[in-house]
């Protein structure tokens, strides 16, 4: 009980595991009403709403196919909707918190460029980078880095204890 890899499986499908249509990332025309497409030989349709914006323009959202709400992201799986007609979950909220320190200094290390892992080497300075935000960047990746060594030190801990309790019996 509560060994390695136990626990529940399954659970909601996250957004990640299914194919978007993010409109802020779409050529959208600025008279278009809806966006037509075909997928698996069956035509679909979802409709744009556009509000204004504070310093001019208009701003473009889907309508959900379901539930009619003004959406950045509808996604498609058996059916067409947002996330929450699918019931979908985010990829973060999946995450436990204690492998969370160690995504941010893999994204910190993304930015500068160098490979990921904690215990990989540090990279130099990418070309065309300022040096002030070299130097930000290379200052968070320090004190992300300390965050993770607290918490590997907790998992040691643990990990030692439970050990020890092994070793008595």
């Amino acid at each position: 009980m509560g060994g390695f890899n136990s626990g529940r499986r399954g659970g909601k499908p996250t957004t990640g595991s299914m194919a978007a249509l993010d409109i802020r990332k779409m050529p959208v025309q600025p008279s278009a009403l809806a966006f037509q497409f075909d997928c698996h030989g069956r035509g679909y349709t979802i409709p744009i709403v556009r509000t204004p914006c504070y310093f001019g323009g208009q701003r473009p959202w889907w309508l959900c196919p379901q539930c009619g709400e003004r959406v950045a992201v509808v996604y498609l799986g058996k059916k067409i909707g947002c996330r929450t007609c699918l019931d979908l979950a985010y990829q973060s909220d999946r995450t436990a918190k204690s492998s969370k320190p160690f995504a941010r200094v893999n994204k910190v290390r993304a930015k500068l460029g160098w490979a990921g892992g904690v215990a990989s080497p540090m990279g130099g300075k990418p070309k065309g980078m300022h040096w002030a935000t070299y130097a930000r960047l290379t200052t968070e990746h320090v004190k992300r880095g300390m965050d993770t060594l607290r918490i590997s030190e907790a998992v040691y801990q643990r990990i030692h204890a439970q050990l020890a309790k092994i070793k008595m019996r």
